[in-house]
């Protein structure tokens, strides 16, 4: 399984208009994207800091979502919200406990 890491900060009290984006936009994109699996946001209020993980059976299914443009799209969404271009990352989760 893989990971796209998505780590950025928002610009002040713009949290719901990112999650009013992830949605009413991102998420029913990825359900129609292949080997796509969940995604999850964590966010810091005192900081304004985010991570998105978006877990993806390969790496090819995580990467493909760059080479068909839905990544930038999305980002493109929110690129007024964020103080910073988002670093993004494709890694492999290579562990994985729970209760």
């Amino acid at each position: 399984m893989y990971c796209r890491v998505v780590t950025g900060k928002l610009i002040h009290e713009s949290i719901d208009k990112v999650i009013k984006v992830i949605e009413e936009s991102t998420i029913p994109g990825l359900k129609e994207k292949k080997g796509w699996i969940d995604f999850e946001l964590l966010f810091d209020n005192k900081t304004n800091e985010f991570i998105v993980l978006a877990r993806w059976a390969s790496k090819e299914d995580a990467i493909a979502v760059t080479k068909d443009g839905f990544e930038q799209e999305q980002i493109g969404k929110i690129a007024h919200l964020v103080s910073e271009k988002p670093t993004i990352n494709v890694i492999e989760q290579f562990r994985y406990y729970s209760k």
